[in-house]
């Protein structure tokens, strides 16, 4: 009972946003934009210039990619789908829902974050973490969750090849996504999240980090994708994130950009 409740209440939810985010189309035309969790900090400074340049405006939504496809896949318009990986632009074309072929946006990266006075910010280091680890000594860690994150998944493999991931699971607290595996790293012993999250004011004034190596694990390529619904407004910003201006402000906020 308790069960078919919650999937009543989530199924409420889901028809309230399409209700809502519909009204918010028809009334103002305005496109919205599916975005993955990890762009919290860039994609509003994209947005903003792209309205200063054109004029026009553009709405987004925040979650975890595998969460965006479960709301695109439910009928929320959506017009264009930044996601944090390859895999879910893939179900969005298998389930019909995409208007072009998928587009290489950004590339992200991995930090090792501490907040200010944490056990592990006494210098921050590998072999610190290491070393609280083996010791027990560390009592809580966020990354983001590893099932529904590019970045989470990410962050395991980063464990597994410093050979901590079974000793500590434990401690690991899974976030829904990959800016709530940032707020909770601030009240943690620390995490693993993405630059582009820790060189924001939000996270860069209250810890410390170091970037992770890339060889620790497979490059974070985050693809973008047009939406059946899409207009004139959502195709001409997913054009302009491919401009110079646009790649430009993406590899100051943490990400690498594809070569053209």
């Amino acid at each position: 009972m308790k069960k078919r409740n919650l999937i009543l209440k989530l199924a409420s939810l889901v028809l309230l946003a399409i209700s809502t985010l519909s009204s918010i189309c028809k009334a103002t035309e305005i496109p919205i934009v599916a975005a993955s969790s990890d762009l919290h900090n860039v994609l509003p400074k994209l947005a903003s210039r792209f309205n200063m340049e054109t004029g026009l405006m553009i709405h987004f939504r925040f979650a975890s990619s595998d969460a965006l496809v479960w709301q695109i896949y439910h009928g929320i318009p959506y017009q264009l789908f930044m996601a944090d990986d390859k895999h879910s632009i893939i179900r969005i074309m298998h389930f019909g829902k995409a208007k072009n072929n998928p587009k290489i946006y950004a590339i992200g990266h991995l930090v090792l974050f501490a907040p200010l006075n944490s056990i592990l910010s006494n210098p921050i280091s590998f072999s610190e973490l290491t070393y609280l680890i083996q010791k027990n000594k560390l009592t809580r860690f966020a990354i983001p969750n590893t099932e529904h994150c590019s970045y989470g998944r990410a962050a395991r493999e980063v464990l597994m090849k410093m050979k901590v991931w079974v000793k500590m699971q434990p401690e690991v607290v899974p976030a829904l996504n990959t800016y709530r595996a940032a707020q909770t790293s601030l009240n943690a012993d620390g995490g693993i999240i993405p630059y582009s999250l820790a060189i924001s004011p939000e996270f860069k004034n209250h810890g410390q980090f170091i970037i992770i190596p890339q060889d620790l694990y497979h490059p974070i390529q985050q693809e973008m994708i047009l939406l059946k619904n899409a207009n004139k407004t959502a195709i001409r910003f997913y054009n302009w994130l491919q401009s110079p201006e646009a790649r430009f402000i993406f590899r100051q906020n943490g990400y690498d950009v594809p070569q053209n």
